[in-house]
């Protein structure tokens, strides 16, 4: 199977062009585009530890992510990098940030569920 990641549908409506992907055999592949200033603290409160708790494999193509664990733990991703990121973490981006990202569809879709849940009705 293979898609343009332009013309993959949009994860949530609400999210926009944030996260465009696509399911295949329980996995969302992604393609991830976040403006400066995103910080995901907020919208995953009232999660378990207020952290996601899906795990995440990617790489990035271009940008920084600051990533805060639950343990208390923190790291840089950015431009190169390929990452996983367990549950029990938080994002965020100082600057314009494009990844493609590899996540089990059942916990994103949770997760989602919960960010969207959480903005500001427009």
């Amino acid at each position: 199977m293979k898609i343009s990641a332009a013309e993959a549908p949009q994860a949530r409506a609400q999210l926009g062009d944030m996260a465009r992907g696509v399911e295949q055999d329980g996995y969302t592949m992604a393609l991830m585009q976040l403006p400066a200033g995103t910080d995901f603290c907020a919208f995953l409160k009232g999660l378990p530890h207020d952290h996601c708790q899906c795990p995440h494999w990617g790489y990035v193509l271009e940008g920084r992510i600051q990533v805060g664990y639950q343990d208390g733990g923190a790291e840089t991703v950015e431009a190169g990098d390929l990452y996983y990121w367990p549950p029990g973490h938080t994002i965020a981006v100082e600057t314009d940030t494009k990844y493609i990202e590899f996540s089990p569809s059942s916990q994103l879709n949770e997760v989602l569920d919960h960010v969207v849940k959480g903005l500001p009705a427009s």
